[in-house]
């Protein structure tokens, strides 16, 4: 016998995932991403800029997107390639708010969390 579902969540930002510090508003992955991997807050601020949308969209797949931002000149000689960037900013952005599941496992006992990242 299959267990019902007796409950979805679906994330924007800040409820399954705590992924903004509450005080300042910013996300919480970029707080030490310049000593981390050598990124300023321009540079990490360019790569979600206009063409950004595109991802958002489906027009264009993520890695796609950010291989052709980090040809641009101001990462040419950064420490980081697309690949590590992504990877950096999707393993520091799944922070589990452990706030909502408490509220949820209260409820409904069993929780399967799902996500995908771009």
């Amino acid at each position: 016998m299959s267990a019902a579902i007796l409950a979805v969540l679906f994330d924007a930002d800040g409820v399954v995932f705590r992924t903004f510090d509450e005080s300042s508003g910013l996300y919480l992955w970029k707080a030490t991403a310049h000593e981390d991997i050598g990124l300023t807050e321009d540079q990490i601020g360019i790569c979600f800029e206009k063409g950004f949308i595109d991802v958002i969209t489906g027009k264009i797949g993520t890695m796609e997107y950010f291989e052709k931002v980090f040809e641009t000149e101001p990462y040419k000689h950064s420490r980081v390639n697309a690949a590590q960037f992504v990877d950096y900013w999707l393993t520091k952005d799944s922070r589990v708010n452990e706030d909502t599941i408490a509220i949820v496992d209260l409820r409904f006992r069993d929780i399967w969390l799902q996500t995908k990242k771009p």
